[in-house]
């Protein structure tokens, strides 16, 4: 008889060993970034030790031609207010001056009216009072002349059951430097009574005791401003 063939032995084969990948040594951690500080500030500079001079204001322009004022009469007829005047013009600087004008015209002060209007500096025109060719270094010139105000323009004050005028003259000159600049100054002055002279105070003019004449007044400036033609 035949032998059966043994039988086959199974073997089971182990399982290849799984190979794991290496791992990689960890980066090193990046460099922190600096930060930037902003500079310090700079220290203060030490405090003065003494007060800072204070600013000033330029200087205003001066004019070579200086004008005095002097009022020697007001009146009042039935339809004008009236101001007798003596002006003086003198020259100032180290050369002549030539064509010279001087125009001007009386007004009255009222709390409602635009100063620059009220002083003559709204550039309006005024009518010519005298003229001069020519007037010399150091040299001086004397005009006499008279204001004339329409009563329904004095814009008068009512107080206390009186009309009251407060004069105010404006003068405007007009004048030429040998290099042919031209100038042109503006005054103004406010007339008064001076029965209040222990005050020091101007007193207005009643207009509401009819037609009459004062001698005891004065005049005080106001303004004086030069400037370019």
């Amino acid at each position: 008889p035949k032998r059966a063939a043994p039988e086959a032995e199974i073997v089971e084969a182990e399982p290849a060993p799984i190979m794991e990948a290496p791992v990689p040594p960890p980066e090193p951690a990046p460099a922190p970034v600096p930060v930037m500080s902003p500079p310090a500030a700079p220290a203060p500079p030490p405090a003065p030790t003494t007060e800072p001079s204070p600013v000033l204001p330029s200087e205003p322009m001066v004019s070579p031609l200086a004008i005095k004022l002097e009022a020697t009469k007001i009146s009042q007829t039935l339809v004008n207010a009236l101001v007798d005047y003596t002006i003086t013009i003198s020259n100032m600087s180290a050369e002549p001056l030539a064509r010279i004008v001087v125009g001007g015209d009386l007004t009255g002060a009222h709390k409602s009216r635009d100063q620059n209007e009220l002083l003559g500096m709204d550039g309006q025109p005024v009518d010519a009072l005298h003229n001069l060719d020519r007037l010399e270094p150091g040299a001086d010139a004397v005009f006499k002349g008279q204001l004339k105000l329409p009563l329904t323009a004095t814009n008068p004050i009512q107080h206390q059951g009186q009309t009251l005028f407060v004069p105010i003259a404006r003068f405007r000159c007009m004048f030429a430097r040998p290099n042919d600049d031209v100038l042109v100054t503006t005054h103004a002055y406010v007339i008064g009574t001076t029965g209040q002279a222990a005050s020091g105070k101007l007193g207005p003019f009643r207009l509401d005791m009819g037609p009459r004449s004062q001698d005891d007044i004065s005049q005080r400036a106001i303004i004086v401003a030069p400037q370019p033609a």
